[in-house]
């Protein structure tokens, strides 16, 4: 049986770096007290899983998406036109600012406002009870 007859309609690569102590995990990622930096792309540099989705797309029978550390429509596009991954997902990007793909298509890609991979949005790691965005007002937390 293969993916797709098992129910499965798509492949979704990505992780996330958890620590279960994420005091330890804050104190080797911050710069500063508000600032960290961007742990994959430290370890491992830019667009870390798309070797994996292009990987997995050689014998996926159904579509793969690209997850993590996806920041540009210029690298969502390279690696949709590479033919590493069917498409791709940009949660932090869109965080900063949903209209990422609108703003573009209408040829306004200066006014887009570009996630500062701050990792603030990372709640798990960072001990918020609550996900929110630095640069965007909708995602602030402001408890």
């Amino acid at each position: 049986m293969g993916l797709a007859e098992g129910g499965c309609g798509t492949i979704i690569t990505g992780c996330a770096v958890v620590s279960p102590d994420t005091v330890a995990f804050d104190r080797v990622m911050r710069i500063d007290n508000d600032r960290f930096i961007p742990g994959l792309k430290r370890l491992f540099g830019d667009l870390p899983h798309v070797d994996i989705a292009a990987e997995l797309k050689k014998y996926a029978s159904v579509p793969v998406c690209a997850v993590g550390s996806v920041f540009t429509l210029e690298a969502a596009e390279a690696i949709v036109a590479s033919g590493k991954a069917d498409f791709v997902a940009m949660g932090r990007a869109q965080m900063a600012d949903p209209a990422i793909v609108r703003k573009s298509a209408e040829g306004r890609d200066a006014e887009i406002i570009k996630c500062l991979e701050c990792n603030k949005c990372t709640f798990w790691t960072t001990g918020d009870p609550e996900v929110y965005c630095s640069i965007n007002p909708d995602y602030r937390n402001n408890n």
